[in-house]
Formats: structure tokens, C-alpha cells, sequence
């Protein structure tokens, strides 16, 4: 019974991080950057094709608590937008980023029941070349 209602709370609390991440699908604002690194990330939300305006650059992204833009590229497979789904990833940010934002290696992710409203893809505004650091 314990174990039900723990399980329940989980779904809930992930329900409400990724339903807040979904609607935050903006467009031209600028990619934010973490100040924590080699950190292990948990992020939940809707995947979006991404493309860099100035570079022209293509990831798969998501948007994560304050705005910051999560690259899920090297997730094998990457999460698929076109699926409308919103997914939990667990990846390591290293303080690396790309033109899509912080970079995240080691990526497992999972789809979740929860369906993602349609959005036209995230624009990533560079102001500055990634560097990895």
C-alpha cells in the first residue's frame, strides 16, 4: 500500500515538472547556461527539434527549471519529438555546451504519459560560440 501511494506521489511530481516545462516553449530567448558541473541532471518535459539561428546548428532539446536548454543529441536514440510525448531524462553535464545548450552525456531517458502540446521548434539565439570548458 505504502509502496502505491510512493509511486503515486512520483508520477505526480513528475506530471507537474513536465506540464510546467511544456508550456515554457518560447521562442528567440537566449540559451541559458548552469553554473554546476559534472552534476547528475534529472530533467522531465517535451523534447523539441532545436536550431540554432546563427548557426543553423539542429539538436533534440528540452527545456529545463529556470530556463535552461538541456542538448539530449547523443542520447542513442535521442528522444523522438514527433512523437507528442514528454520524457524524464537522467544525463551528466560536464559543463560542456552546444549551440543548443548545456549538453548532457550519458543520457538514459524514458517516455512518459504525458502529451506534449504542439509547438512550432525551439530557436536557440547565440550570443556567443560554445566552448567547452
Amino acid at each position: 500500500m505504502r509502496v502505491a501511494l510512493l509511486k503515486g506521489a512520483a508520477v505526480a511530481a513528475f506530471s507537474i515538472l513536465a506540464l510546467s516545462a511544456c508550456g515554457n516553449a518560447g521562442t528567440g530567448s537566449q540559451t541559458q547556461v548552469a553554473a554546476v558541473a559534472g552534476k547528475s541532471v534529472n530533467v522531465s518535459g517535451c523534447a523539441r527539434p532545436a536550431t540554432n539561428v546563427s548557426t543553423g546548428a539542429t539538436c533534440v532539446a528540452l527545456r529545463g527549471p529556470g530556463g535552461v536548454m538541456y542538448d539530449v543529441t547523443s542520447a542513442s536514440p535521442a528522444p523522438d519529438p514527433t512523437k507528442g510525448v514528454s520524457v524524464a531524462v537522467t544525463g551528466m553535464d560536464n559543463g560542456q555546451s552546444s549551440d543548443c545548450g548545456k549538453v548532457l552525456t550519458d543520457v538514459k531517458w524514458e517516455y512518459l504519459s504525458l502529451r506534449c502540446s504542439a509547438a512550432a521548434p525551439t530557436v536557440v539565439a547565440a550570443t556567443e560560440p560554445a566552448t567547452a570548458q
